[in-house]
């Protein structure tokens, strides 16, 4: 009878691993890591706003001034490309939001089943929109961006802790495009920043 794991050489040519691998960003699966978890919590999707009727009323009416401007001067592509925005957006706000699973490990961030390894996050911080506590975490690869994931108030050192271990805790420098948008949703009735 074939066993799996034999001693000697021979054995060492099929052994069976029961730790289970991991995917190297790099491509490179060099050797088995023992993924720990550092500290978990749940927490939704998105803030979760109640935007009062006069605020859609303000959606919806400057959306048909401009479609009807658009559909004035024959722009009939960009016509529907916004109303299928003000719709998405619509139905973006008042979609409950999702109960998701966060966990700090070893070898990354797990947000559910998605990793974001260690290698590909550069930096975090906290900050404070409506009253609720964020946790910010710039993510290099594919492209530079941000990810936005709420925690609760009590959490905060833990995770910074945590994070710590891995990440440089600091706030970058806003850039004039984020600064104009900053101020320009302060003027209008939609959130140019809809987390």
């Amino acid at each position: 009878m074939p066993n799996s794991y034999t001693s000697g050489a021979a054995g060492l040519a099929n052994p069976q691993f029961p730790d289970k691998y991991y995917d190297d960003p790099t491509g490179i699966d060099r050797y088995v890591v023992q993924e720990k978890v550092l500290f978990a919590w749940q927490g939704p999707s998105k803030i979760d706003k109640k935007k009062k009727r006069q605020e859609i009323a303000q959606i919806i009416l400057l959306a048909i001034i401009l479609i009807l401007i658009l559909s004035l001067l024959q722009e009939y592509l960009l016509t529907v490309v916004l109303a299928m925005f003000t719709v998405l957006y619509l139905m973006f706000e008042t979609s409950p939001p999702l109960l998701l699973q966060y966990q700090i490990t070893t070898i990354g961030l797990k947000i559910e089943d998605k990793y974001y390894y260690w290698p590909q996050l550069s930096q975090f911080w906290f900050e404070d929109r409506q009253e609720t506590r964020i946790l910010m975490v710039r993510n290099l690869f594919p492209r530079v961006q941000v990810m936005k994931l709420i925690i609760r108030a009590e959490d905060e050192d833990e995770i910074k802790t945590s994070l710590g271990k891995y990440l440089l805790y600091k706030k970058p420098t806003q850039t004039s495009l984020e600064k104009f948008l900053h101020r320009a949703s302060a003027y209008l009735p939609l959130d140019l920043d809809p987390f």
